[in-house]
């Protein structure tokens, strides 16, 4: 995927960070007593004439995916579509 021009700089100062932290710590893990889950979430815009229950903003609207990911395997455990206004740590205290 092509990189527009304005985001080069950033990628080229990402990379040299990256470069440098995998020079200092070759090999090194992290380790977690727990299982490691993330909470992640994607606003998928609709139309809010046909959709008037998915209310986002004055004029849009839009649902919200909700995805617990389990890096064990890197797939979904959970998953959840609410309104696009719901913020991810509502989902999460539910």
């Amino acid at each position: 995927m092509p990189i527009a021009p304005a985001q080069r700089p950033l990628r080229g100062d990402f990379l040299f960070v990256l470069g440098r932290c995998q020079a200092e710590a070759p090999g090194h893990g992290f380790r977690f007593k727990s299982k490691l889950l993330t909470l992640d979430s994607t606003v998928i815009e609709l139309c809010a004439s046909m959709f008037d229950w998915a209310r986002f903003r004055r004029t849009k609207g839009a649902a919200k995916l909700h995805l617990l990911l389990d890096h064990d395997g890197c797939l979904p455990v959970f998953a959840h579509i609410t309104e696009g206004a719901v913020a991810d740590v509502t989902v999460a205290q539910d």
